[in-house]
């Protein structure tokens, strides 16, 4: 009898698959990485030998069946092996319509997740590390009884304003300056910061 015949002939092993998920949804959403189009992985810590049939069943909390079909072991991997848990890659042979159609909706959401996942692109971290540079160095040049800013207007369009941060400047970047106040015992005082290299406002953003 040749090796393939043997194969064939090999008792299939009987594989049941307890899981802690609560719900059909959750098993869905938290499986799929475990499944490819021609198979799943099953975690072990004493998977079969390749090349053994199983017929397998996978079952969540109180015993709810998501899974039945039979498979074949393709690959193996050990305890302590770095690339990843223990356990079995399963080729699917065959799977009842239920578990084809769970299957197909698996891999199809698994898809459009990743595909999400790469289209989107982190913004730079500009503001952060800008605004907490600035902030310190101007606080300690203003009076202590000087209430919080009001909503700040925009200067008269032509006037001169001072550079805070010079142009090309390493980031985070710090500077402090005093400001002066037109009359004694002022109760506000307006700071508008803008953004450009002009040395008038209106010029700038």
């Amino acid at each position: 009898m040749d090796q393939g015949r043997r194969t064939t002939d090999r008792k299939a092993v009987g594989l049941l698959v307890k899981l802690k998920h609560e719900s059909v949804g959750s098993f869905a959403e938290e499986f799929a990485t475990n499944l490819s189009p021609g198979g799943m992985f099953i975690r072990s810590r004493t998977p079969q030998a390749v090349g053994t049939p199983v017929k397998f069943e996978v079952q969540i909390a109180g015993g709810v069946r998501v899974l039945r079909g039979s498979a074949l072991v393709r690959w193996v991997r050990e305890v302590g092996d770095p690339a990843g848990p223990p356990g079995m890659g399963l080729q699917f042979e065959e799977l009842d319509t239920a578990s084809r159609a769970l299957v197909d909706m698996m891999l199809m959401r698994k898809t459009v997740a990743d595909s999400n996942a790469s289209a989107v692109q982190p913004l730079p971290a500009i503001a952060p590390s800008v605004a907490p540079a600035i902030a310190p160095s101007i606080a300690p040049a203003i009076a202590p009884s000087i209430a919080p800013m009001a909503q700040a207007r925009p200067a008269p369009p032509g006037m001169a304003t001072p550079t805070v941060i010079e142009r090309n400047s390493p980031l985070p970047a710090q500077r402090s300056f005093a400001i002066n106040t037109t009359k004694d015992n002022e109760a506000f005082l307006e700071l508008s910061i803008f953004q450009g290299e002009d040395n008038h406002i209106s010029a700038n953003e």
